[in-house]
């Protein structure tokens, strides 16, 4: 099956951005225990973490859009169609985590128990998102 040429750009942004994927799901990480570690940390730590959290937004909705749009464009393919679909639900599972994590991050300074959801939302997307993101890494030709 032949696709567009636009096709084969948004599928290398695609791929760079999955690469960036999780070295900053470790800083997010990182940033996040600093934060619950102590009551007593640099002021730049929250604003960092923030920072960061909004850098995965945008990478995720980018790589929402782009492979979205691809996967819509070579709807007729069958090569790897089952791959592509279980990597389509994680990723789309990942997104709806983060959003829920996003979500509980408002009352995540008021108490440890919604610190702790928080927490718990951001590493099962991160684990979601980096199991979909590395079976495409490994399993697809």
């Amino acid at each position: 099956m032949e696709y567009s040429d636009w096709y084969y750009r948004r599928l290398l942004l695609h791929r760079w951005l999955s690469y960036a994927e999780l070295p900053v799901f470790a800083a997010e990480y990182a940033l996040g225990q600093r934060l619950i570690s102590s009551n007593s940390q640099p002021e730049w730590v929250k604003p960092a973490h923030e920072s960061a959290a909004g850098v995965l937004g945008g990478l995720f909705a980018v790589n929402t859009v782009t492979g979205a749009w691809n996967l819509w464009e070579s709807r007729g393919s069958t090569d790897q169609r089952g791959l592509v679909w279980t990597h389509s639900a994680l990723m789309l599972a990942a997104d709806a985590g983060f959003a829920a994590t996003g979500i509980l991050a408002s009352n995540a300074g008021r108490s440890v128990s919604d610190r702790n959801r928080h927490k718990q939302a951001a590493i099962v997307s991160m684990g979601v998102a980096s199991l979909g993101t590395v079976l495409m890494w490994f399993a697809r030709r």
